[in-house]
């Protein structure tokens, strides 16, 4: 160990291989504290939908979801309001249900917790003050 320091199990953090290292009189003086800390989320990825594209994602997933429509009464009521396929082609049920768990799916990710770790946690002593030694 560097500077004498010796490993004591960290409290509070489920991992029991996360331990803290205190250096030198850490343990009864500490200063500062250096550590890792390692997010993982999928929140900050792009959005794969273009602006209109993602409104009527939305769209689709509200008629599925809250007014319980099958994906082809959803296609017909789209076709009725001149609503078209990314490319201009008319919409079909599989196209509605490819829009929807797409879009699901993206938000499932979008939404997923934040995961976190903490490592390379490393407690320092303080410095003896200048007055207290000359004491």
């Amino acid at each position: 160990m560097l500077g004498g320091g010796k490993w004591v199990p960290s409290v509070g953090i489920a991992d029991e291989d996360d331990r803290a290292v205190f250096l030198g009189d850490a343990w009864n003086d500490p200063s500062e504290i250096r550590f890792t800390l390692t997010l993982t989320t999928t929140a900050l990825l792009p959005n794969v939908y273009p602006a209109d594209r993602e409104r009527l994602a939305d769209r689709v997933i509200e008629l599925r979801d809250e007014q319980h429509l099958h994906f082809k009464d959803i296609a017909l009521l789209l076709k009725r309001r001149r609503i078209v396929g990314a490319r201009g082609a008319r919409l079909e049920s599989s196209n509605v249900f490819s829009l929807y768990k797409k879009r699901k799916a993206y938000i499932a990710k979008r939404s997923a917790p934040i995961k976190f770790s903490i490592s390379n946690m490393v407690v320092y002593p303080a410095k003896p003050s200048p007055l207290k030694s000359a004491e």
